[in-house]
């Protein structure tokens, strides 16, 4: 047997500096100035950044034509934002839902929670067995007003939706918002706190009867796909009385249990369980006479109903009234001798229970502080208990002497002998009567523990449960991973722990906030309820927010659990030089990673795929969803922290810019294996630093993310790094600054700014010289006409663009016909616009592009709604706004729900167009897409208008005109044909004084007041 203890040598440095992004062939310039970037000083970054600059800026300034990709929110609203009803008439924030089909898809969402439904079982829901041929696009407008209902406020959020497109269909996350999920989880919290705080189980149960009304989901809870759903509904509603009377009946309070026992009763008429209950309740008021009568009466329902007697429980009732006893006094459990009560695992502990009947070892598996001894102790308790079996407890972290086998022996009353096999003591001692053994913290003792488990698992009668970093590794051995808490849940226990409560909403949102912050992890929850008994939770907040290291308990806890960082540095000590360098090396990661980023990262390491493995095995590196990875915020303060006591910090802090640097530059220039949209968290800390230390690369590598920045919509963050870069370079002149005003002339255009647009534009040119290279020259000349209005001129630069048509291989080869695509949009030339979409959707499809495939179904959508062709438009808008809606990018709902709302209106259909348009604002609210607005509002006013709202229109019509002039932006010519128009037919019925007055206030509104206006009429 081989014993392994913590290691005491003291951390080095990394061995050897990270390498070369790509695996490419390096003959790339791209690759080539990326790994110049890593290795060389500020100084002699300049050449490299030339090199690729001009590599890449051939095709560069054709961007500035490019509508911006929409981004990809991920976070989550507040879970107390809105307040869903099911149970009985279904409601939104308490008012009743006006359309049937809305109620009728909340309901079919609502069924099953936080599960995908597939849009052919929406539409079968909505339209059963006769969908109409526009089914999708109804649906989509409906999904459309239910998330207007559920978020009206979303566009201010930042942290997500309710509602959210997956996979073909649609998954509606509500939490504790929507009432039936609410009933069932106060339930299951009940019956966990029952046994150490019934007083407050009961008050739970108070709350989760009185969201309980009858039908579950109203008019819809007899349909097929609602009958489990609604009967789950009335299974725990049955559930809290029941459990609500048992309580109640411990607590001598009879008499409030009475009257919900009798409506179960007559709800359920053949229960026994309800009818012992109000036998007892009945009895234990005083009311001999009328327990009596309940126990004949349901008796009699039992016998000539169902042809049988009452069973023993009820019988057992109806004794303890004769003999004038009381049952439950008798039978009352014990109080817990659990110092604390039990807040947030009562699924977790189910399942291990399951897991302990089936399979003979399971290990507990998670990291530190997760609460994995909690858990297993308490199961391994009941379990004993349920089984007569003795329970012996072993912590291996205090196990010495003759190690393992010699406490599995003494714990279970015998002694080792030299001369007596081990065998025969266990079976002597430990299989005696069975046994539930429990070992704890196993981590470092998983060698010695296997040789173990082989004895162990021969003697019958033997159930071994461990908890454990690692897996133990033993042939017979399950493991159950056990996860940190929720984030509902662990305020629950921070709550339950600081013994306070919180009304405030700014308070209430802190708790959330600190529980994010520890990851969840119910040690650092605990630590931190001791903060709170004397600091406000805005203020322990604001404190984690320095780091988590001032969180202590009191020394009456192992060592390892006084701290968060003691008990992660528990597991440091476990760790090889290797791995440990590993762990500091990940901490530069501000967000999630992947593998592909962690080996190169860990490069130089004697095995890197090892090292990861091992840091994933042992619960200092999570893997989520089965493919990305992510250190927890703890762990990485920790790592981080280590990594400063050794002075690496500033040299993983340079080597981290200049990877990230090197990254971003090897993308853009087609040799790249890491892709921005993996770096989201990376780019911000990277740029920070080289624009204190290398401003030149740091100009390199704003520019070069230029398209990054309009492709996931970060328009303000874009446009501020790249002209604080343009600023902090002076008045160097070469291809790299040039190539970076073009992208910041782009930046501006997209975040609809058309003067500084033609400004950086200017600039780009004039500094410039064709003779470099007359392709950016002649892309940049094509920008500049087209920001300045001049389409024609515009028209003939981009055809030159495609004479002859981009290499498909060229990294931007699908902006340059996105931007051709544009341009004719804008002239007019519809059939040259739709035949460029579409040998943009077959490119993008070539390299799996899916967000420009979508971009191209958009726009292809609203050149052939130009074109006049309503019936394929019709189609063509609709799939766009399903793919916009399953990528869930805001600017691209935004852009196709506008886009929707003219084909409708193209179609004849006002009403759809309405909502279409609506559904655009509210998205645009968001993210300010001027392309958006300006798709939109045309339609807005038209709409107002054949519903004769004629001051509507006037608003509408004034806001866009004063926008555009502000901006110096553009619509498309048919699109300001029909604002003409619109004026025009507004004059006709409003004097020209008024309609002067009423264009010129509206320029004062703002863009909330102007979009509520619009929503509301």
């Amino acid at each position: 047997m081989r014993s392994v203890t913590p290691s005491t040598t003291p951390s080095t440095p990394c061995p050897t500096p990270w390498t070369t992004l790509s695996t490419r062939s390096p003959t790339s310039s791209a690759v080539t100035a990326a790994t110049a970037i890593r290795t060389a000083t500020p100084a002699a970054t300049t050449e490299a950044t030339t090199t690729v600059a001009s590599s890449v800026a051939s095709s560069a300034a054709d961007v500035a034509l490019v509508t911006p990709l929409p981004p990809s929110p991920r976070g989550r609203y507040s879970r107390m934002a809105v307040r869903v009803r099911v149970l009985g008439d279904l409601a939104v924030d308490g008012e009743p839902i006006q359309s049937a089909r809305v109620r009728c898809l909340l309901a079919r969402l609502a069924v099953s929670p936080g599960e995908i439904v597939a849009e052919e079982a929406l539409i079968e829901a909505l339209w059963p067995g006769d969908p109409p041929r526009s089914a999708r696009t109804a649906l989509h407008t409906h999904v459309g007003a239910l998330r207007d209902l559920l978020e009206p406020d979303r566009a201010r959020r930042s942290d997500g939706s309710f509602l959210f497109r997956r996979q073909g269909g649609y998954l509606l996350e509500l939490g504790d918002a929507l009432d039936a999920s609410l009933l069932r989880h106060n339930v299951t919290r009940a019956e966990s706190a029952r046994t150490h705080r019934p007083q407050s189980a009961r008050d739970l149960l108070d709350e989760a009867l009185a969201l309980w009304t009858r039908p579950a989901f109203a008019e819809f809870g007899a349909e097929h796909w609602a009958l489990a759903a609604a009967a789950t509904a009335a299974e725990y509603a049955l559930r809290a009385v029941t459990l609500r009377s048992e309580i109640c009946l411990e607590l001598g309070d009879a008499g409030s249990t009475v009257a919900p026992l009798e409506e179960a009763l007559a709800d359920h008429p053949y229960d026994e369980r309800v009818a012992a209950l109000l036998v007892e309740a009945l009895h234990a008021s005083g009311r001999k006479a009328d327990a009596l009568d309940a126990y004949q009466a349901t008796r009699r329902r039992l016998v000539e109903d169902l042809g049988v007697e009452p069973g023993p429980s009820l019988r057992a009732a109806e004794r303890a009234v004769l003999e004038d006893r009381r049952p439950r006094a008798a039978t009352r459990p014990p109080p817990s001798q659990e110092p604390t009560s039990f807040v947030g695992r009562v699924e977790a502990e189910a399942e291990l229970r399951r897991l302990l009947r089936d399979h003979r070892f399971v290990t507990v598996v998670g990291p530190g502080g997760v609460g994995k001894t909690r858990l297993a102790a308490r199961v391994a308790a009941a379990l004993a208990g349920d089984w007569g079996r003795t329970l012996t407890r072993i912590d291996l972290a205090t196990v010495s002497g003759g190690g393992v086998m010699a406490a599995v022996v003494e714990g279970s009353g015998g002694e080792l002998h030299p001369r007596i096999d081990p065998r025969e003591l266990l079976t002597a001692t430990a299989g005696r009567e069975g046994r539930v053994i429990l070992f704890d913290t196993c981590e470092h003792r998983a060698d010695e523990l296997r040789d173990v488990l082989d004895l162990l698992l021969e003697v019958p009668g033997i159930t071994v449960l461990a908890t454990s970093r690692r897996p133990i590794g033993h042939r017979a051995e399950l493991c159950f991973e056990l996860e940190p808490l929720s984030t509902d849940d662990a305020t629950l226990l921070l709550l339950d722990r600081a013994g306070l409560e919180f009304d405030d909403e700014t308070e209430r949102k802190a708790l959330g906030e600190i529980c994010r912050r520890l990851d969840g992890l119910p040690l650092a929850i605990e630590l931190a309820a001791g903060r709170l008994r004397t600091i406000s939770p805005t203020q322990l907040s604001e404190l984690l927010r320095r780091g988590t290291a001032r969180l202590r308990g009191s020394d009456d806890r192992p060592l390892r659990h006084r701290s968060l960082h003691e008990t992660i540095e528990w597991s440091y000590r476990l760790l090889d030089d290797d791995a440990r360098c590993a762990l500091r090396r990940l901490a530069v990661f501000r967000g999630r990673f992947t593998d592909q980023m962690a080996l190169e990262v860990l490069e130089g390491l004697s095995d890197p795929a090892a090292v990861l493995a091992a840091l994933v095995e042992r619960s200092l590196v999570a893997r989520v969803d089965g493919v990305t990875l992510e250190l927890l915020d703890t762990v990485r303060e920790f790592a981080w922290a280590k990594a400063g006591e050794v002075g690496e910090q500033a040299e993983l802090g340079e080597r981290h810019a200049r990877w990230v640097a090197g990254a971003v530059v090897a993308h853009v220039g087609g040799g790249g294996t890491v892709d921005p949209d993996d770096l989201v968290a990376e780019i911000g800390p990277a740029l920070d630093h080289l624009h204190d230390t290398d401003p030149g690369t740091e100009l390199l590598v704003t520019g070069m993310l230029g398209l990054w920045w309009v492709e996931t919509s970060k328009l303000a963050e874009g446009r501020a790094r790249l002209e604080g870069s343009l600023a902090a370079i002076g008045d160097r002149d070469d291809l790299v600054v040039h190539l970076a005003e073009m992208l910041a002339g782009l930046l501006a255009w997209y975040h609809g700014d058309g003067h500084d647009a033609v400004r950086f534009l200017r600039r780009a040119l004039v500094g410039l010289d064709p003779a470099d290279d007359e392709v950016l020259a002649a892309c940049g000349r094509a920008g500049l006409a087209f920001a300045e209005g001049k389409i024609d001129a515009a028209a003939t630069l981009a055809d030159r663009l495609l004479d002859p048509p981009p290499d498909p291989g060229h990294p931007l080869a699908s902006l340059v016909w996105f931007s051709a695509a544009n341009i004719a949009l804008y002239a007019g030339r519809h059939a040259d616009a739709r035949e460029r979409y579409r040998a943009l959707e077959r490119l993008a499809g070539r390299h799996d592009d899916a967000a420009t495939v979508a971009r191209a179904r958009r726009f292809l959508a609203f050149a052939t709604t130009l074109g006049g062709e309503s019936e394929r438009s019709w189609a063509l808008a609709e799939h766009g706004l399903a793919l916009a809606s399953e990528s869930g990018d805001l600017t691209g709902l935004a852009q196709a729900h506008a886009i929707v709302a003219h084909a409708a209106l193209a179609a004849g259909d006002s009403e759809v167009a309405a909502v279409g348009v609506g559904s655009s604002l509210a998205a645009v609210l968001g993210n300010h897409d001027s392309f958006s607005l300006r798709l939109a509002l045309p339609v807005a006013a038209v709409v107002a208008l054949e519903q004769g709202r004629i001051e509507t229109a006037i608003a509408v019509l004034g806001w866009l005109r004063h926008f555009l002039e502000d901006r110096g932006l553009f619509l498309v010519p048919e699109i300001q044909n029909d604002v003409d128009a619109a004026l025009r037919r507004v004059g006709t019925t409003t004097s020209r004084v008024a309609l002067t007055r009423g264009l010129a206030r509206a320029a004062g509104l703002s863009l909330r007041d102007l979009v509520e206006l619009v929503r509301e009429s």
